[in-house]
């Protein structure tokens, strides 16, 4: 179920950096669902990941749909998240192991994230009520096609998720900042 829930945070989440580049920032929303797969287990531990499917609307390019695939490190390593006044926690924190997700623009343009090592990226699930679960997402992008081709850039995204079972539902928003490669155009028009 948790697991689930992780993968819903990652479809919101995306967009930075080149030298020969013009660079935008971007932000947005996103809504997400996802479903544990057994597909996914980049740790080969035996505890499934999850795929997931999102969309939402960035300030630079508009309406997107996402596809993702996300796996969070094992129950034994985990920490805990939101205290009260008493110092009483009321969620775990599960950090992300992978993430990886593609971005279709109505156009037809793709942008392929990963999850950014250098950031912590994590789930905090509220056990007592999992609609308080809240996340925090940093990958970077990788590239992608059309407008995306060579591109590079970060992206931050926050918001809650919701799980029941082994699916989950997610909100957030995020921020991208992403340098874009200038593509000169070939006599038959295409990149």
């Amino acid at each position: 179920m948790v697991r689930t829930i992780l993968m819903t945070c990652v479809v919101g989440a995306f967009f930075l950096a080149s030298s020969d580049a013009t660079g935008q920032t971007c932000r947005g929303t996103a809504t997400g669902s996802s479903t544990t797969s057994a597909e996914i287990d980049s740790d080969m531990n035996g505890e499934l990941g999850s795929i997931g499917t999102g969309e939402g609307r960035d300030s630079c390019h508009g309406p997107f749909t996402s596809s993702s695939a996300a796996e969070v490190e094992d129950w034994d390593s985990v920490s805990y998240c939101d205290f009260d006044e008493y110092f009483t926690p009321s969620g775990v924190v599960l950090n992300y192991l992978s993430i990886s997700q593609v971005i279709r623009y109505r156009n037809g343009d793709l942008m392929f994230t990963e999850l950014d090592d250098s950031q912590p990226s994590w789930f905090c699930y509220h056990w007592e009520n999992p609609s308080e679960s809240t996340y925090e997402v940093h990958t970077v992008i990788t590239g992608g096609t059309g407008v995306f081709k060579g591109a590079t850039g970060t992206t931050v995204g926050t918001g809650r998720s919701y799980a029941l079972q082994n699916m989950g539902a997610s909100a957030g928003k995020f921020t991208s900042e992403i340098n874009l490669l200038h593509h000169k155009k070939h006599r038959d028009g295409k990149d």
